[in-house]
């Protein structure tokens, strides 16, 4: 069975982080991906980019409009995820 697994974050809380702080939980997150690379189970995944980067792409009629958005009105932001092969979610 196969299962998305979401990441989300607000940007607050990333923003408080120290250097330190921010280099731990990477190395947490990296160490996660190492073992479900290991074990077979995961079948892809990535991070996004922060909120500030987001655009929106419209065609009309031929012509591409970019604007900047959308801009979600949440606290917490999609940051990533992992697709992986398990038998259960446990």
């Amino acid at each position: 069975m196969r299962f998305a697994l979401l990441i989300y974050s607000t940007e607050a809380d990333r923003s408080n982080l120290s250097e330190q702080d921010v280099r731990q939980n990477l190395g947490e997150w990296f160490a996660y991906t190492e073992d479900l690379q290991k074990s077979g189970k995961m079948l892809a995944g990535d991070a996004l980019m922060p909120v500030s980067t987001a655009h929106t792409v419209r065609i009309q009629a031929g012509q591409a409009t970019v604007t900047d958005g959308p801009f979600a009105e949440t606290k917490e932001q999609f940051g990533g995820f992992y697709i992986v092969e398990a038998n259960s979610w446990e």
